[in-house]
């Protein structure tokens, strides 16, 4: 089940591949002083949370690829003050930037 949308997740969709990801974080101020230099491991850790390794079986019911996305960027450290509180931001679905 889809977690709220939150103000983090609505800049994935602005451009959904992980180099546009990584472009429009940093962009909008949400990575850290380091991360927005090296951006190489962020756009990794994108990548590898798009497309995951494909697993055996049916696919289960569980967050959605957002949800996953912003959690693990969270959890990575490369999320500056900004980022983490755009993480916990709900929004509703008319907002824009």
């Amino acid at each position: 089940m889809a977690l709220a949308p939150t103000r983090l997740k609505a800049l994935f969709y602005r451009d959904p591949t992980p180099k546009g990801i990584a472009r429009t974080l940093a962009a909008f101020g949400c990575l850290t002083i380091k991360a927005r230099f090296y951006r190489r491991p962020v756009i990794q850790l994108i990548d590898t949370t798009l497309h995951p390794e494909p697993e055996d079986g049916p696919p289960m019911p569980g967050p959605s690829t957002a949800d996953r996305l912003s959690q693990a960027l969270a959890e990575s450290g490369y999320l500056n003050d900004r980022g983490l509180a755009w993480a916990r931001t709900i929004v509703g679905p008319d907002w824009a930037e």
